[in-house]
């Protein structure tokens, strides 16, 4: 079996990277599985599997894994996840925070909020919005635009359990 595996590694300092390396040292002694690991964190120094960059070309044949939290630590697989269905493994069952501040703090928001009259920087927030609207959408068809203009207005609060986008 092949599986290419999307999890933070230590030391981003969230308990899923622990586990996520004491499942990946578990498995690298089997014999019978063949295992790529994508992570922006490098292995531990003695650890019996290596990481592939981010940019590597992803195996066709083999079946991703995402270790998904509710903090950005978990940012970085997310444009796979969208493009690459697979195993989804929850460790928090509300994801509705991680990624609205993913959107609400990416560098297209922050610009604007630092240059608020340049007109380009404007426009690249908005689309970074647009996708998280489109996201909410996904999720909840009938409520989804009502609640991403909730929660981009007032930051979502109670709202986002309500509606965790997991």
């Amino acid at each position: 079996m092949k599986l290419s595996v999307f999890t933070p590694l230590p030391p981003a300092p969230t308990g899923i990277a622990d586990y996520s390396a004491l499942l990946l040292e578990r498995l690298a002694h089997r014999s019978d599985w063949e295992i790529d690991v994508y992570s922006p964190q490098a292995p531990h120094e003695n650890a019996p599997f290596s990481v592939r960059s981010l940019e590597s070309p992803l195996d066709a044949s083999a079946v991703p894994m995402y270790h998904v939290g509710n903090s950005e630590h978990h940012d970085f697989l997310y444009p796979f996840l969208f493009r690459r269905p697979g195993v989804l493994v929850l460790h928090d069952l509300v994801l509705h925070h991680a990624r609205l501040k993913a959107h609400l703090e990416s560098p297209e928001v922050l610009a604007y909020r630092a240059d608020l009259g340049n007109r380009d920087k404007r426009a690249k927030a908005l689309a970074r919005l647009d996708a998280y609207r489109e996201e909410a959408q996904r999720a909840y068809p009938d409520e989804g635009e009502a609640i991403a203009e909730i929660a981009i207005r007032m930051g979502g609060g109670s709202l986002l359990y309500a509606y965790p986008l997991y």
